[in-house]
Formats: structure tokens, sequence, C-alpha cells
């Protein structure tokens, strides 16, 4: 069975957590180098080391023989010379219960914000950095306090 539903009916809070990663509130305009180079948007290329499509950032076992995977399977990162950036992260993610068909919904996390930047560092509004080294764009997310799950890191990597 195959469902599509926004993330208010994801089955883990995924959502809220990427989201407290990155979420911004004011801030000031970019500074720092004025390269074209660095501007522009970025695709998701792999998250947690592995490839995008179909790359597993958390694993969730719900204790009864069921559980839940979430899975990356596109995204986005856009840089602007205007000092803004948003992203888009496309998720899949299934339930497995014993005796059960899996179930899958997909959802979108996005955000958006103001930055500033210097060298190789952007830092958005609330303190949150994301690194820009050799054109790879790295967001860091650190997935805690979910049941069933150990606190995870995930480095999601985008390239022009």
């Amino acid at each position: 069975m195959r469902r599509t539903t926004s993330a208010r009916h994801a089955l883990v809070p995924l959502v809220l957590l990427l989201l407290a990663g990155a979420a911004c509130a004011g801030g000031d305009k970019a500074s720092g180098p004025d390269d074209d180079e660095v501007f522009g948007t970025y695709t998701l290329v792999r998250a947690g080391g592995q490839g995008v499509p179909g790359a597993s950032v958390l694993q969730a076992d719900l204790g009864f023989g069921g559980l839940i995977g979430t899975y990356a399977q596109s995204g986005s990162f856009r840089i602007s010379e205007n000092g803004t950036w948003a992203f888009s992260i496309h998720f899949e993610q299934r339930a497995i219960a014993p005796g059960e068909p899996i179930t899958t919904i997909e959802y979108d996390v996005d955000d958006a914000g103001t930055y500033s930047m210097q060298g190789e560092t952007i830092t958005l509004e609330t303190g949150k950095v994301i690194t820009l080294v050799n054109g790879v764009l790295t967001n860091t997310v650190i997935y805690s306090g979910i049941a069933g799950t150990p606190t995870t890191t995930v480095n999601y990597e985008f390239e022009k």
C-alpha cells in the first residue's frame, strides 16, 4: 500500500527535528567571498554517506517486531548572492509490522532564511553552521529523543 501525505502525518517526527536543526529567524546579509561559484543550487547526492535516492537516514524499532525506516530520496540547497538560502529534502518512510503490508508515506521538508558567510563556513541566523568544502555543501543534523532509535548524526551532502 502506498500513501502520500504531508509531514504532519509522518510516523516519526523527523520533520520537527530537521527543522529544529536548520530553522531561522532574522539575520544579516551575506558577507565573505564574492565568488559566483559559491552561489547557486546544490543537489542532494549523499545522506549519511549513502547515495541518494534511497539513503537510509533513520531506523526506529517499534518494539513489537515493527520497524520504521526513513530514506532520503532527493533534495536541494540554494545559496543566493543576496544572503538568502533555501532547502528542500524529499523523504520516504516505510513502516513494517509483523503480518501487515508495508506502509509507505512520502513527505518534503522545506526551510529558508538568511545567512552570513566567511570562507568555507556558512552560518544561518540561528548559529547553525553549514560547510562548503571542495564544492560539497554539508548540512549536519543530529536526531535524538526519538523512541526506538539511538542518537544519530546524518551529514546531508549537496553538490552543484
